[in-house]
């Protein structure tokens, strides 16, 4: 039970989390959007 919830956790996350062998666009998942934002606030400041 708690090997699947934590494979579920991961999964909501990003996928490449739960599968390291995906291979996804970075933009097209959670992390790769919210790395975007961040590096965007960070060059404006």
């Amino acid at each position: 039970m708690l090997k699947s919830a934590s494979g579920g956790r991961k999964a909501a996350l990003g996928m490449r989390l739960a599968d390291p062998t995906l291979e996804l666009l970075e933009a097209a998942t959670k992390t790769g959007a919210a790395v975007d934002l961040i590096a965007g606030l960070y060059e404006k400041n």
